[in-house]
């Protein structure tokens, strides 16, 4: 059997903070160095994390997840069997990305069960510390060319809708709200959480070039169902309606399956390869047209 899976495509903006001459480290460096579960176990996104090299530019990004006991079902018998999780012990995740280094070009695998790419700038931010200069790892959503040719004529944003899907708290905190006011709140009954900001009648809300600021990274955390905007080249101009979820650079693979449900690591692996080998030259393309 087997699964269609997302890859995005994102371009990294960071510049190290290397103080000392005899400290000229890049960023290859710090992922290439063998990890360490004493040190560089972070949290981030509600649950630990830690990266594991695969190879020169793949990576593999565990969520360690300790908040429930995993339930076992005798098909033939009917019984349960609660796997009781022992305090160093913890149920993985697994996110696989590549990461072209002369290019700073991320490809990252979708994965709902797993980190949003939101959680690795976080997880980078801590491994590198005081290594980035001004603690700024971001992760630009590549936009395909349909995307970038609808925003190049925009200037001021006039309406955001955006709606997270299934907001479990993980995914609210990684959003940026409170968990701790909200706990009371029964999150199961949730099916979706809608937010629009919306302008006066001839007003703005902020230029195009803030919004991709402000609102660029939520287009590739994967609890968003939707993101639009509404957007003019003046104030007095016609809006025009943009969903930039459908005009990311996203590239869909086929991924083999292990038991009919468990992604082949070795097929996920091969495809990334396959991935950079056919796209990363036309992503470069895209980003030096626009730059």
């Amino acid at each position: 059997m087997a699964k269609t899976v997302n890859f995005e495509f994102y371009k990294c903006e960071f510049e190290l903070n290397n103080n000392l001459p005899s400290m000229e480290l890049s960023f290859s460096d710090f992922l290439y160095k063998p990890p360490s579960l004493d040190k560089d176990v972070y949290q981030v996104g509600g649950y630990k994390g830690f990266l594991k090299k695969i190879n020169e530019n793949i990576f593999v990004f565990q969520k360690l997840k300790h908040d429930f006991n995993p339930k076992l079902l005798d098909l033939k018998t009917g019984n349960e069997t609660e796997i009781t999780l022992e305090e160093d012990e913890y149920v993985v995740e697994e996110t696989f990305f590549y990461y072209d280094f002369d290019n700073n070009i991320l490809i990252y695998h979708m994965n709902r069960s797993g980190f949003a790419p939101s959680a690795f700038e976080e997880y980078i931010k801590k491994l590198l510390n005081s290594h980035l200069k001004n603690n700024t790892f971001i992760l630009k959503p590549i936009l395909s060319k349909q995307g970038y040719e609808k925003l190049a004529s925009q200037r001021i944003v006039k309406k955001i809708d955006l709606s997270v899907a299934q907001p479990s708290l993980g995914v609210l905190k990684e959003l940026g709200f409170n968990v701790e006011q909200i706990v009371d709140m029964d999150i199961d009954s949730l099916s979706e959480i809608e937010i629009v900001f919306k302008s006066k009648r001839k007003h703005g809300i902020l230029t195009i070039e803030n919004f991709k600021k402000i609102f660029g990274n939520f287009a590739s955390n994967p609890g968003i169902e939707k993101l639009k905007i509404h957007a003019s080249p003046s104030y007095e101009s016609r809006q025009n309606q943009f969903d930039l979820l459908d005009d990311r650079y996203i590239v869909p693979r086929t991924i083999s399956t292990i038991k009919g449900k468990t992604l082949d690591r070795n097929a996920i692996i091969f495809a990334l390869n396959e991935l950079a080998t056919e796209h990363i030259s036309m992503v470069l393309k895209l980003i030096d047209n626009v730059e």
